[in-house]
């Protein structure tokens, strides 16, 4: 099964509510499995609850059922694991501890520190990508963007006990206000990665940052652009010849057409960068039991009948995976 398989699966027709059913899995879950992973669950097992290895239930005093069809996952250095749900074991002790699917979800949200956050902050340095502050004002957290100049990162690793410098070049930065809470960064931050990984902003892809390749959301802004460059170069063809002035100022309107219709994409195309961005923060927000006050309501609020906008659920996905392994979260 196809990563694209697994998230057609488990999140259809860019379902909202599909999407807010597989945050809370992974919050069910994120101590021990990746969100890949809890993907790959739900897409085999609808509507599980609580999953654990064979071994894991025998340790709180459950059995696993004869008739119980695994559920498989990726492990670490390794092939499969198989893993199981609530409904596939029975008790075989007195006093077992119940498992509340309430009580796992009632897990108190919490802030981020400062060291927490100087932690992400290390390792997306360590990534090749920038941080800085700087006064945006209220209106804006932060942004991510290419750099003219590539920089010269430095930072510190400890390698067989021993302090190293090394250094990583440095295409792309992401800067946040320096008026936001300790928090509210560490969210921005998210919320910024989310567009780097995502694809949503141009410049060079090296190893160190990882980073998928620039995409342009609307197919049609290509052909758009097209044929703006074809009546450009059409009206410098006929610039001043006589006989020509009809076409010429028929070529005037049509440009000024295009480039309306080229703004009115862009925002769309501008508006689904941002959903799919505000997706990975929710999700990676939801997976640590953060605070996160904004999310809901943005989210809701650009949904129509309950169905997020065309987006690519696959490029959400992949860039969460990349985020939680880089940041370890």
């Amino acid at each position: 099964m196809s990563k694209y398989e697994v998230y057609d699966r488990i999140i259809q027709n860019n379902s909202l509510e599909d999407y807010k059913a597989y945050c809370l899995f992974n919050l069910r879950h994120h101590r021990h499995y990746k969100p890949f992973n809890c993907a790959l669950i739900m897409a085999q097992r609808p509507g599980a609850k609580y999953v654990q290895t064979e071994r894991a239930w025998k340790r709180e005093g459950y059995e696993v059922k004869p008739e119980a069809i695994p559920i498989v996952i990726m492990q670490v250095n390794g092939p499969v694991t198989l893993v199981y749900d609530r409904e596939d074991v029975y008790e075989t002790k007195a006093q077992l501890r119940l498992i509340d699917e309430e009580e796992m979800l009632r897990e108190d949200k919490r802030k981020v520190e400062e060291e927490e956050y100087a932690g992400w902050v290390r390792q997306v340095i360590k990534s090749g990508i920038r941080v800085a502050e700087s006064r945006f004002g209220e209106r804006m957290g932060g942004k991510a963007e290419n750099l003219l100049s590539p920089i010269q990162l430095h930072y510190t690793e400890t390698e067989n006990g021993q302090f190293r410098d090394k250094a990583v070049m440095a295409y792309h930065q992401i800067t946040l206000s320096s008026e936001l809470s300790t928090h509210e960064k560490a969210l921005t931050l998210l919320h910024e990665l989310g567009h780097l990984y995502c694809g949503h902003i141009p410049g060079e892809r090296t190893n160190a940052n990882g980073l998928p390749e620039y995409r342009e959301i609307s197919t049609e802004l290509t052909k758009l652009r097209g044929q703006m460059t074809e009546a450009a170069q059409r009206m410098k063809e006929i610039e001043g010849e006589k006989g020509n002035e009809a076409e010429y100022r028929a070529l005037e309107v049509r440009c000024k057409e295009l480039r309306g219709a080229e703004r009115a994409i862009m925002r769309e195309e501008g508006d689904k960068k941002e959903y799919e961005a505000q997706l990975v923060c929710k999700l990676l927000c939801e997976r640590n039991s953060l605070e996160d006050n904004k999310s809901d309501n943005y989210l809701y609020s650009h949904a129509r009948d309950g169905k997020m906008p065309e987006i690519s659920i696959t490029t959400v996905m992949e860039a969460i995976e990349k985020i939680a392994a880089k940041l370890d979260i």
